[in-house]
């Protein structure tokens, strides 16, 4: 993240809970209209919540883990495969 978007972290965060208020919001809204680094940072939160909506209803039905479960929803929603780690199951 650039410095000059570090003070914009925590408002991101709040926008994207929809927890600003409209002041703030318009200013937020107008920071990002500039700014793709903050841009992709949001979409990327966007991209996460997405992938979670509902991962874990397979494991809550004995389908696997819910670390299962969001693995296999992250890797549909990104288009990647997560490399085996031995250290982490």
């Amino acid at each position: 993240m650039k410095d000059s978007c570090a003070k914009y972290s925590v408002d991101l965060s709040a926008y994207f809970d929809g927890e600003l208020e409209a002041g703030e919001e318009a200013t937020l809204k107008a920071h990002l209209e500039g700014c793709s680094t903050c841009r992709e940072r949001l979409d990327k939160m966007n991209l996460i919540r997405s992938a979670m909506s509902g991962f874990g209803k397979g494991a809550l039905r004995g389908q696997g883990s819910v670390l299962e479960s969001l693995r296999a929803k992250l890797e549909e929603e990104t288009g990647t495969r997560r490399k085996k780690n031995p250290l982490i199951s």
